[in-house]
């Protein structure tokens, strides 16, 4: 079917009546409203028709390819942004499992190193002199007792010492009750400040003289014999009395 060209030229009129309104004031220059909903004033508005930025027969603002291209654009920006920061993420991620590596490797290192630390020292290796005449010896893991630890006996003991000297040349003799003979080798688990708080030692010397074998006289060189304090280096020493003595007694307290 067609329509008559004066038909057409009043289609577009009720067009562009619908689109368009223009308003005049004595006090305001014409405005336009444009079908986007926009306001222009009617140079603006003839001007962006010339340029066509506004089509003419619809009103509606016309998308240039800089436009779309700027969209495009955007568009693909954001998604380098979102790649880019998947791949920041990517990094991070991998940057912190290499951390974690780096840390457990550390962790490796040093209980590789923790293993392969040498022991400490054995207390075998102390070595230490005690006394004016430098008699009390640490070395080699032996602790040997010298004159430096002798004191003279008391007098209340002499009679029984004598008792006991008396026995250890006859087998046939025995000591006296309370005293037995501890030896010329000990060790410091056994002759220790304990061992004292029971028990008196007695040393009899190579010229055959009784001495008591003093804990204060110990005291003052190895704090042990003072307070009972630890043992330290000492610890697990043998102990030796015979650079001073040819027999060595102890005495119990009667109970």
């Amino acid at each position: 079917m067609k329509v008559s060209f004066g038909k057409s030229l009043l289609a577009f009129a009720c067009i562009a009546a619908a689109i368009l309104f223009v308003a005049c004031t004595s006090d305001m220059s014409p405005e336009v409203i444009a079908a986007d909903g926009y306001t222009y004033s009617e140079d603006e508005y003839d001007s962006m028709v010339k340029s066509g930025e506004i089509d003419k027969k619809t009103g509606r603002p016309i998308k240039s390819s800089a436009s779309k291209k700027q969209s495009s654009s955007s568009g693909a920006t954001s998604s380098s942004s979102q790649t880019d920061g998947s791949s920041d993420s990517a990094e991070g991620s991998s940057s912190s499992g290499a951390e974690d590596v780096s840390s457990s490797s550390e962790d490796d290192d040093w209980i590789v190193s923790s293993s392969s630390e040498p022991e400490p020292e054995s207390s075998s290796a102390y070595e230490a002199t005690f006394g004016a005449n430098n008699s009390i010896v640490a070395k080699d893991g032996v602790l040997s007792i010298g004159v430096d630890a002798l004191a003279d006996v008391d007098d209340e003991y002499a009679e029984d010492l004598e008792q006991v000297k008396v026995s250890i040349g006859d087998s046939e003799k025995k000591a006296p009750e309370g005293y037995s003979d501890f030896g010329l080798e000990s060790t410091t688990s056994e002759f220790n400040y304990d061992a004292y708080i029971d028990n008196e030692f007695f040393c009899l010397d190579k010229e055959g003289n009784w001495s008591e074998i003093s804990r204060r006289k110990l005291a003052e060189f190895i704090p042990h014999f003072n307070n009972g304090a630890a043992l330290g280096p000492l610890e697990g020493f043998k102990v030796s009395f015979a650079s001073a003595c040819k027999a060595v007694f102890a005495r119990k307290d009667a109970e």
